[in-house]
């Protein structure tokens, strides 16, 4: 299990969005929009209709501002995986159960709250997820955590603010949200989207060693790829297409920020919708705006969890946009945790943990 210094990563991206161009905005926002984007330079340049040497001008620019640029984000249930959204109140000091989840296998992501409440995302075998819910068990009897809360969840979906919202010549942000206010309860208006799991790919270890080099650095060559997990090149292009192909990948995250963590709040959003057959429309509304950073979706429940940086500025527009999907029925409740930065920990999935063709648990949860 590989993790990454994301908090260093927050301080030092915001200063590599306020130096982009306007070419440099819609490179990314592709790149966001289309994960064949990020590896091929030819459809990002047929896409915006630029030269192939202008955009790897730019590629190269985006890269020396921030490296990585992208990391990728595995298709999990093509993986074999389920992801849970985990809500804990511990009881223990927060830093020692950060630390003790922290040591734990298929876990995604990590963070704690200001209000002490700790948010992480496991990705476990979709055939043992009881082995997660064993360590849960375990801690609520142990003491660590009071009542804790998982859902099951599709896969995080990605953010880049669209270039519409933001004037790269005047480094400012445009006027305009508060019509959104408006426009975000006509959900019967927006066409529904499912990512379709319909063709599934059984994996192997190659597979999933490839998609972790993916996940700590999307652009990565094939041949940095090759060196890394010990094959030849030929044989790491090849893979790396048909991991693409195969849908083994679903989206690229774009790694720059729209804002400065010194003028904003990271916030963790569940909203538990009336009605299921809300959460696409909305997540497909929502994600234009410049605030949100990625949506995913329970899969049992009509829930959408939401990750947000929101400027200072921009904090009571931002709460009040919740409160209308309260206020409009669209919403039975929306909880908002706002995120200690420096407590942010990412993971990439685990290659030894899957052997024989199957992903194996430990045996012990503890």
């Amino acid at each position: 299990m590989e993790k990454y210094d994301v908090y260093q990563w927050l301080n030092s991206t915001h200063r590599a969005f306020e130096s982009l161009s306007s070419q440099e905005l819609h490179i990314l926002f592709a790149m966001s929009q289309d994960k064949w984007c990020v590896r091929k330079t030819a459809v990002l340049s047929q896409r915006l209709c630029l030269a192939k040497s202008t955009v790897n001008y730019h590629l190269r620019r985006l890269e020396a501002l921030s490296n990585p640029l992208t990391t990728a984000i595995p298709c999990t249930p093509k993986i074999g995986l389920a992801r849970y959204a985990l809500y804990l109140e511990p009881l223990k000091p927060v830093d020692e159960l950060l630390d003790t989840i922290g040591s734990k296998p298929f876990l995604q992501s990590l963070t704690a709250s200001t209000d002490s409440h700790i948010v992480a995302t496991f990705a476990v075998p979709t055939t043992q997820a009881s082995w997660l819910f064993s360590f849960l068990d375990y801690l609520e009897i142990n003491g660590a955590v009071r009542k804790p809360t998982a859902y099951l969840v599709d896969d995080t979906t990605p953010v880049f603010p669209d270039p519409k919202w933001y004037s790269a010549y005047l480094k400012t942000w445009k006027s305009g949200l508060d019509g959104f206010l408006e426009d975000v309860t006509k959900l019967e208006d927006w066409v529904r989207t499912r990512m379709d799991y319909s063709t599934v790919t059984i994996p192997d270890r190659l597979d999933l060693e490839i998609i972790q080099q993916l996940e700590l650095n999307g652009r990565v060559s094939s041949m940095g790829i090759a060196s890394k997990i010990g094959v030849t090149l030929s044989c790491a292009s090849r893979r790396v297409s048909q991991v693409l192909e195969g849908g083994l990948i679903g989206r690229f995250t774009i790694r720059v920020l729209p804002f400065s963590l010194n003028q904003s709040d990271l916030f963790d959003t569940r909203i538990l919708l009336v009605k299921n057959s809300h959460k696409e429309p909305l997540t497909k509304k929502i994600s234009s705006h410049p605030f949100i950073l990625s949506v995913c979706h329970g899969i049992t429940t009509p829930l959408v969890i939401i990750r947000a940086q929101v400027p200072w500025w921009g904090r009571l527009h931002y709460l009040r946009l919740l409160e209308r999907l309260v206020e409009a029925g669209l919403a039975r409740s929306v909880k908002n945790e706002c995120i200690i930065p420096s407590t942010i920990r990412n993971f990439t999935i685990c290659p030894k943990f899957f052997m024989d063709n199957e992903w194996k648990t430990p045996d012990c949860v503890t």
